[in-house]
C-alpha cells in the first residue's frame, strides 16, 4: 500500500526519519479525514478539492497509489460538485486509508 523503498530513498535509509515521515503522513492524513467529513456533513463542499489536494500530495510522497488516485478524484470534482457528488468518494478514501492503517499499526 506504500511504497517504502521510495520512502527509504527520501530519507536516505535513516531508520528514525523514515519512522517520522511515517508518523507525520498518518498524523496528517487522519487530520484530513476528519477535515474532509466536517466539510461534507457541513456543506463546505468549497472546502473538499483543497483538502484532498493535500491528501493527494502526502499520499504521492508516501507512494500510497490508490490513496492519492482517490484524493485526485475528488480534487477533479472541484467546488461545484454538489454533496452526493462526494459520497461515494469519501468511502473509497476512508477505505482506503483504513487499509493502509491497519497494515501500519504502529503509526
Amino acid at each position: 500500500m506504500l511504497n517504502l523503498d521510495k520512502l527509504k530513498e527520501i530519507a536516505n535509509n535513516d531508520p528514525a526519519l523514515l519512522s517520522e515521515l511515517l508518523t507525520i503522513f498518518f498524523q496528517t492524513t487522519r487530520e484530513d479525514m476528519e477535515n474532509l467529513q466536517t466539510a461534507i456533513e457541513q456543506g463546505h463542499i468549497s472546502q473538499i478539492p483543497k483538502i484532498a489536494h493535500h491528501i493527494k500530495g502526502g499520499a504521492a510522497i508516501v507512494g500510497a497509489q490508490a490513496l492519492c488516485q482517490i484524493a485526485e478524484a475528488m480534487e477533479q470534482l472541484g467546488s461545484d460538485a454538489h454533496k452526493n457528488q462526494y459520497k461515494g468518494l469519501i468511502n473509497d478514501i476512508q477505505s482506503q486509508f483504513n487499509t493502509i492503517e491497519a497494515l501500519y499499526p504502529d503509526f
